[in-house]
């Protein structure tokens, strides 16, 4: 073969082979860094390689949102499908085996921890995810996702009843958040974390007021963390029967939801859930004082009212039910006080769904107080 026909061999070779695919590098300016290859990840800094460019460059990690890889692993591609399936405790065990891959980057197999251990502590798996994230953070301690590792352990410590750990862990996410420049979101997220604690161990009326401080410092550049302070309140004013107060804060979260934790806004259908409940009750006791005092008209119109509210409910909890089922800490109340609402109305049919809410929240959520309370319906 001739020099030349040999060259034509290896050119076409080339050709022929198939280019490894460039990754992607998103920044929270909402700019990216397209077509690189990502060469390590630290809570510090992203150093990348651009396309005939020798010297590696570098971004800082607080200034990133994502990074996107263009070439991963047959795991970690069947995690992503298992995901995008709704199969999410196939999919942490996928991203679990990833990341025990030695074959795959460090960063991809960090990358595909945090994914895995947020899975299980996401579907209340806590005891599950403690080990993944502490392996995480034990193999590759100065990993991008160390912040992220540090509040996922600390609410699967909180989740475990494990209190002190959890405050533990969250004082170490805000004194790292500090020391380690990981950026003004994660300093946020650990004090909210902190509060949390306080308020967990019944200290409410710091942590009102605190709440209440740290939501309007993150405002609109941290909707996410605004919004999460802005539930804690308003779950304690529906604690304390302030259902105008409650009703206004869940209705900001559900207005603002975008980029704010599926968890959080669940949890905020639900309050505002509770507010129209609350409401259908109220009309109730004012159609029995009306109709006790001979005014059948006005007693009428109250009941009406009533049952308008408990429909208004309704929508609120089945749709926690139905688009946030993935949020299992939320199901059980869900279920218990959709059925509630459909026992309140005179629609065809209620009796048997409200029995078939009762008997789904009793029997996949029997440890649950929402769960018990089904059992003596």
């Amino acid at each position: 073969m001739t020099s030349r026909a040999l060259f034509c061999v290896l050119i076409l070779a080339l050709l022929a082979a198939p280019l490894s695919a460039a990754d992607t590098i998103k920044l929270l300016n909402g700019s990216e860094i397209a077509g690189v290859r990502v060469l390590t990840e630290t809570y510090s800094e992203i150093s990348y390689r651009k396309p005939r460019v020798n010297a590696p460059q570098t971004v800082k990690s607080s200034d990133v949102l994502e990074v996107i890889y263009g070439s991963t692993s047959p795991d970690y591609r069947e995690a992503q499908a298992k995901l995008a399936e709704g199969g999410l405790i196939d999919a942490a065990s996928y991203y679990d085996l990833a990341g025990r891959d030695d074959g795959n980057s460090a960063h991809l197999r960090a990358k595909a921890l945090i994914e895995a251990a947020d899975i299980l502590e996401q579907t209340r798996n806590p005891a599950d995810a403690l080990p993944v994230y502490d392996r995480l953070l034990q193999q590759w301690p100065d990993t991008r996702h160390l912040a992220r590792a540090l509040v996922g352990r600390g609410k699967s410590l909180l989740y475990l009843g494990q209190t002190a750990e959890a405050e533990a862990a969250f004082t170490k996410l805000l004194s790292e958040a500090t020391s380690k420049s990981l950026g003004e979101r994660w300093i946020m997220e650990g004090e909210y974390y902190a509060l949390l604690v306080k308020e967990a161990a019944g200290d409410t009326a710091t942590a009102l007021k605190d709440y209440a401080d740290l939501r309007s410092r993150a405002g609109s550049t941290w909707p996410g963390i605004a919004n999460k302070c802005a539930l804690r309140i308003g779950r304690v004013h529906l604690g304390q029967g302030d259902t105008t107060k409650a009703m206004s804060l869940f209705e900001a979260i559900i207005d603002g939801r975008i980029g704010t934790e599926n968890d959080i806004v669940a949890s905020a259908f639900n309050g505002r859930g509770h507010c129209f409940f609350a409401t259908a009750q109220a009309y109730l006791a004012s159609a029995d004082k009306h109709a006790a005092s001979g005014n059948s008209d006005r007693s009428g119109i109250a009941r009406e009212d009533a049952v308008a509210s408990f429909r208004e409910a309704r929508l609120d909890f089945l749709r926690v039910v139905v688009s946030f089922s993935h949020v299992l800490d939320q199901q059980a109340e869900a279920l218990y006080w959709a059925a509630q609402c459909f026992l309140n109305v005179d629609d065809h049919d209620a009796m048997r769904q409200a029995g078939r809410l009762l008997r789904k929240c009793q029997l996949e959520y029997p440890t649950s107080k929402w769960g018990k309370l089904a059992a003596q319906n």
